[in-house]
């Protein structure tokens, strides 16, 4: 599984201790690259959580 921007709240005490993060990103994401593919991510996502919109403003 890929997760883009945060994880469920009850899996953040699951990460690895490396990860500091306790809260998903806030902000835009002009474009993500994978591999060479720029995946569409609210098209492509397979569940989503919190406020997610197209474009950024």
């Amino acid at each position: 599984d890929l997760y883009v921007g945060g994880v469920a709240k009850e899996m953040y005490k699951d990460l690895p201790k490396l990860v500091h993060s306790k809260e998903g990103f806030q902000g835009c994401l002009a474009s993500v690259d994978l591999n060479g593919r720029l995946p569409d991510l609210l098209s492509d996502a397979l569940s989503n959580a919190g406020q997610v919109e197209r474009g950024c403003e």
